[in-house]
């Protein structure tokens, strides 16, 4: 993991950190990175995801919620148009074992992959949900919390 803000350094004093990856290219395709800034609850954050060609950066706010299949579950809300415009966002699942991931974008329709389920991944694998935001180096596992709904 990568945080190229502290939350002590002089950029932003009291500011969440914020935390970047590069993501799995897909085949034929550059890889993407990620900057992610914890929200003010477990589960939830700001997740931009940057292709390197420029002509696609995508903002989403993100917040986990419970699935009844072993792996985790979010919402990734668009902030902005991104790469396909008439959608407002999207339901992201990847598997605990990581063989299996699902979107409902058209680009997982498509080809079987996409950002979104590369992006959740990465925030998994790096237990960046799993951050409070206020104290995120402790671990914090998502289970041991009762999340509030997001969308209430």
């Amino acid at each position: 993991m990568t945080a190229y803000c502290e939350p002590d350094a002089t950029c932003n004093v009291g500011a969440p950190p914020v935390f970047t990856e590069v993501l799995p290219a897909a085949p034929g395709v550059k890889p993407a990175a990620m900057r992610w800034t914890p929200g003010r609850a477990v589960g939830i954050g700001l997740l931009c995801i940057q292709n390197p060609t420029g002509w696609c950066n995508c903002e989403y706010l993100v917040a986990e919620y419970p699935t009844r299949w072993d792996g985790r579950a979010a919402k990734f809300a668009k902030v902005d148009a991104g790469s396909d415009p008439e959608a407002d966002g999207y339901d992201v699942f990847v598997a605990n074992n990581g063989r299996g991931c699902r979107c409902d974008c058209k680009g997982f329709t498509r080809y079987g992959h996409c950002k979104h389920t590369a992006a959740l991944t990465a925030l998994v694998a790096n237990s960046w949900l799993d951050l409070h935001p206020a104290n995120p180096g402790a671990d914090a596992g998502h289970a041991e919390y009762d999340q509030p709904d997001p969308f209430a």
